[in-house]
């Protein structure tokens, strides 16, 4: 785990899990963001989830590692994108609240939809009402792209086989659950089936379709 805060280093630490601190400041941006590139390479991940990190991933970095950093953001995306989400649903009185678990590219908040979910509300709930209901919202959204998606490289070895334009069955490294996903036929990476296009640099699309 990476984090540009030290607060949760014990509690990682305890779990067994290598914790990294590394700040972001206006100053050091980018070198820090070269060091999360580094290490994250270094670990062989396969997916970055960003779970609270208020930092804005630069274009580069969103481009090196495209297809592969997840945000979640406290709205029903499209809807309410950027800051203070719960603030526009209060204002525009709206009757249900979402968040949505997405990748992260240059434009923020409108990468490729992976997961979402909502809840109803009511004209009488306060914003600090909204807030608390979201965020038990993010919290069951947020683990299930990690659960569920797993890139593949081709030719990595990673996934079961599959031509182009094959749907092929992947088990999930939980082991918790098998899910559907199509092989791009240009890269050889595997998506799940609600995504159209291959969102890496080949961009092309699909064999099956949302």
């Amino acid at each position: 785990m990476i984090g540009n805060q030290p607060d949760l280093e014990p509690l990682v630490r305890t779990a067994g899990i290598p914790f990294a601190h590394i700040p972001v400041t206006t100053a050091t941006k980018e070198a820090a963001f070269d060091q999360i590139a580094t290490a994250f390479e270094d670990a062989g991940g396969d997916v970055m989830p960003l779970a609270r990190y208020m930092q804005v991933v630069p274009p580069e970095m969103c481009d090196r590692f495209r297809g592969r950093i997840i945000n979640i953001h406290h709205s029903f995306l499209p809807s309410f994108a950027g800051a203070r989400p719960y603030h526009q649903v209060h204002v525009r009185g709206v009757i249900l609240i979402g968040a949505t678990c997405h990748f992260a590219t240059v434009e923020i908040d409108a990468g490729p939809i992976i997961e979402q979910d909502t809840a109803r509300i009511d004209h009488g709930d306060t914003v600090e009402d909204l807030v608390a209901l979201g965020r038990d919202i993010e919290r069951a959204v947020r683990p299930r792209p990690c659960t569920r998606m797993m890139v593949v490289e081709g030719g990595s070895g990673r996934g079961d086989g599959g031509g182009e334009g094959e749907e092929v069955e992947v088990e999930a490294r939980s082991g918790e659950e098998r899910v559907r996903r199509c092989r791009c036929s240009a890269c050889g990476g595997l998506w799940l089936r609600g995504i159209a296009r291959c969102i890496r640099d080949c961009d092309v699309r699909l064999a099956l379709e949302r």
